[in-house]
């Protein structure tokens, strides 16, 4: 394949994941993304909870090209070997790909030769030290390998950035769902060693660890992290009424932030902990969010917001419908595609991203094809910018009417006042229970 067409291809393939993601998430935030050197050799270093989602969601990021690394077997599947070639991606082999045998040292000697070649040639590599996506609530230990990548590097007489990355997702295997990805400050590898000429790649890896672990939120264990979650969002909304089908979710970075001081704050396992999960599962059996025990009943804006919602929906109603079933036979098929496959919650994201591939573009075209017979030039390419374009607009469209749909619900639920009352009492003795808990995990931090 000639040099610009295989741009031109990957250029189109990197536009592909970048729609698909924001497909999958309803919201992607990144701080910290000016923190990575925008030229030179650059390490990159992230948690890994999502399969090939998160080196997607980190190159996205960027405004640089980005080296991806990923785990030998890939390249035999037939969907992700061309892919992976587009993209230059390096294969690492494991011992856990092959049974639990040692990996021969020629095949890991081509791998970290590869690495250390891109970062001479002054790219940013991504390699996950974790060594597997997994689904445990805290990090595994760093394997020692991007440590030696690092060691040798610098042992040339190069500069070397080292960035930790931190993924946080609010539920990486739900559709629609959010997450906050963070690039934390570069350490200056040569620097580093200077401090400490004798240190080994564990040691390194260590320090990394350590810093990727200030960029997420580690919990206990799965059931701990529900419930500190859910009171972080009380904590986050604050009691601080809310006026339903207006106002705009919490930003998620607040509820990551939140989580993490009142982990820090000691509410795991305390008698705190067990009131707020009571609370929860009260709230959760009636089918409400924290943020929905301070809603309010403002007449004039209910009525200013069912106005709004049926002038939308007089408006673009057409177009929303059109999108909904054009794109509806494919989005049935990723479904359906994705239920098969994906064993694993960390397999989710992925597979829906790769069948997506596999379902749109051949459904696009085929509708595209058929559409010709009867349309002209001009209005045929409408014809084909229409089917993405009012897709995605369904999908928000989607994501606004669930949200309506459920502070129809709350409110209907909310509607006898000595049970609203009641709730809105114990959320606000709750309240302050969590904001000293919170101060102190704040405390705890500085």
């Amino acid at each position: 394949m000639p040099p610009s067409i295989a741009r031109l291809a990957e250029q189109a393939v990197w536009l592909y994941f970048r729609v698909a993601l924001s497909a999958f998430f309803r919201d992607i935030t990144v701080s910290g993304a000016a923190r990575v050197p925008s030229s030179g050799p650059v390490l990159l270093l992230p948690n890994h909870l999502n399969a090939f989602v998160d080196p997607l969601l980190i190159r996205l990021s960027l405004r640089r090209d980005m080296t991806i690394t990923a785990k030998s077997p890939l390249a035999a599947r037939p969907l992700f070997a061309p892919l992976m070639r587009l993209a230059r991606v390096i294969p690492f082999h494991r011992a856990l790909d092959q049974g639990g045998t040692a990996v021969p040292r020629q095949l890991a000697m081509e791998s970290f030769t590869a690495c250390q070649e891109r970062l001479a040639d002054g790219a940013a590599l991504c390699v996950f030290p974790e060594g597997v996506s997994h689904e445990d609530p805290l990090m595994r230990p760093f394997k020692p390998g991007p440590g030696r990548i690092a060691l040798d590097f610098i042992a040339q007489g190069r500069d070397l950035a080292i960035v930790p990355v931190g993924l946080n997702f609010e539920a990486k295997e739900h559709f629609r769902s959010r997450l906050w990805l963070r690039f934390g400050p570069p350490l200056d590898a040569r620097g580093w060693l200077a401090a400490q000429p004798a240190a080994q790649p564990h040691a390194l890896m260590a320090e990394m660890r350590g810093r990727v672990g200030s960029l997420i939120v580690e919990l206990p264990g799965r059931r701990e992290g529900l419930v500190l979650r859910w009171a972080a969002g009380l904590l986050v909304c604050a009691g601080q009424g809310r006026t339903p089908f207006w106002s705009a979710a919490v930003p998620f970075p607040k509820i990551v932030m939140a989580t993490a001081a009142l982990r820090d704050g000691g509410l795991p396992g305390s008698a705190l902990y067990r009131r707020a999960r009571a609370f929860r599962g009260q709230l959760r059996r009636l089918g409400l969010n924290p943020e929905d025990v301070f809603l309010r009943r403002d007449p004039a804006r209910l009525a200013g917001a069912a106005i709004a919602a049926a002038a939308a929906l007089v408006l673009c109603g057409p177009f929303l419908a059109w999108g909904a079933v054009m794109n509806a036979l494919p989005a049935a098929a990723v479904t359906y595609l994705t239920r098969r496959r994906s064993h694993l919650p960390d397999l989710w994201a992925s597979n829906a991203v790769f069948f997506g591939l596999v379902c749109f573009p051949p459904a696009y075209i085929g509708q595209v094809l058929a559409a010709s017979a009867w349309l002209p030039g001009g209005w045929l390419a409408v014809y084909a910018l229409s089917l993405p374009v009012s897709g995605y607009a369904a999908l928000l469209y989607y994501d606004r009417l669930r949200a309506q749909i459920h502070d129809a619900r709350a409110l209907w639920t909310l509607r006898d006042s000595r049970l609203h009352a009641g709730l809105r009492a114990e959320a606000k003795a709750l309240l302050a229970e969590l904001r000293q808990s919170a101060a102190g995990g704040a405390r705890g931090d500085r």
